[in-house]
């Protein structure tokens, strides 16, 4: 059956009709979108008014305690150790010229009379020739020959008797200076030979420590010529520079540094060998230096500062040294005199230089 055209169109024409109804209410009840504002104000910092002074560069690094002294202690001649010192014990402290052990000395004791008693009528007969000589009338008749003989043997038996003397000493094997035994190597009744090991012995008069500083601050360490003006503390002892080393740290930029502790002990009885350590070096004074917040200092050496107009001004500087959670520097520019305005809030990305900010201070 045939429908008529006006029945055909009636259907989408009212489908397009509640369409664009809906459409308009849609966008009615749409709420009005909120205008963004630019902020234009400029940003706000905070700044710490920095004076110029002479800052003492102050050095520190670590470093291990070791002794300056470590002996190996030898033999000098062969014998039966007929006493050892009950001392002589990993670890255990001994005095200067104290006992370790004692050698028998009953054999280099018959040497050395026998070689006194020899250099005795050496002697003698040497003065019984002299004495000959002064009385006789005609000094040509004592041989001269017979009388440089006499004195070669009269020097042959007291180089014997001398030799004897020090051979009888040396079984006598003592401490070489006040200090701990690292190890022992001998027993009581066992015999020794010339040259065997009998203990590792380390003095204690005196500690030395290498500390690491970094290589620039060689520089700053003062007048090396005058180590006893220069100011060093170790572990809250008094210390003194040596000398620094030769040589860096292997794939560092860490130089080394020599110091030595007198009498240690008595400074600090609770150090030890292989103790790690803090050390401080006082080093040059640095003339009109600015001391700053650590974390103002800003990658490639540069700080941020207010200049005129409240204006924001990168400035390179020179890094001289960290100490104290602080950085010690100086300014690049000679030309820029007196206090600084140092930027030390945390800075946006989307700083520049010349910028114009709002600032407030903050004590140094």
């Amino acid at each position: 059956m045939r429908v008529p055209l006006n029945q055909q169109t009636a259907k989408p024409l009212a489908i397009f009709l509640l369409a664009l109804i809906l459409t308009y209410c849609l966008s009615f009840l749409k709420s009005t979108p909120e205008t963004s504002t630019v902020n234009t104000q400029p940003e706000r910092l905070t700044v710490s008014h920095i004076e110029p002074a002479t800052h003492s560069v102050k050095i520190t690094g670590r470093g291990t305690v070791q002794p300056q002294h470590r002996y190996q202690i030898i033999a000098q001649v062969s014998g039966n150790i007929i006493e050892q010192a009950e001392q002589l014990e990993i670890g255990s402290h001994l005095q200067k010229g104290q006992l370790l052990c004692q050698l028998d000395p009953t054999e280099y004791q018959y040497q050395f009379d026998q070689a006194s008693a020899l250099a005795a009528h050496a002697a003698f007969e040497l003065k019984a020739l002299i004495n000959q000589r002064a009385t006789s009338k005609n000094e040509l008749d004592l041989d001269s020959t017979l009388l440089s003989e006499k004195k070669a043997q009269l020097r042959a038996a007291q180089d014997a008797t001398a030799l004897a003397q020090l051979n009888l000493q040396r079984t006598r094997i003592t401490a070489p200076c006040e200090g701990v035994v690292l190890s022992e190597t001998i027993a009581e009744g066992q015999v020794v030979t010339e040259g065997s090991r009998v203990a590792e012995f380390a003095c204690t008069d005196n500690y030395q420590v290498v500390v690491l500083i970094p290589q620039q601050a060689i520089a700053y360490l003062g007048d090396l010529t005058k180590p006893e003006q220069v100011a060093v503390s170790v572990a809250g002892m008094t210390a003194k520079i040596i000398r620094v080393l030769p040589e860096l740290v292997d794939n560092t930029s860490l130089a080394k540094v020599l110091l030595s502790i007198t009498d240690p002990l008595k400074q600090n009885q609770n150090l030890y060998f292989d103790q790690l350590v803090d050390a401080e070096i006082e080093g040059k004074p640095i003339e009109n230096s600015y001391l700053i917040p650590e974390h103002a200092l800003q990658p490639d050496n540069v700080i941020w500062v207010i200049k005129d107009q409240k204006q924001l001004a990168m400035t390179p500087v020179k890094l001289i040294n960290y100490q104290d959670n602080k950085a010690l520097i100086a300014l690049q520019d000679t030309q820029i005199k007196g206090t600084l305005q140092v930027v030390t809030s945390p800075l946006s990305t989307e700083i520049y230089d010349g910028m114009l900010v709002d600032t407030k201070t903050m004590l140094p």
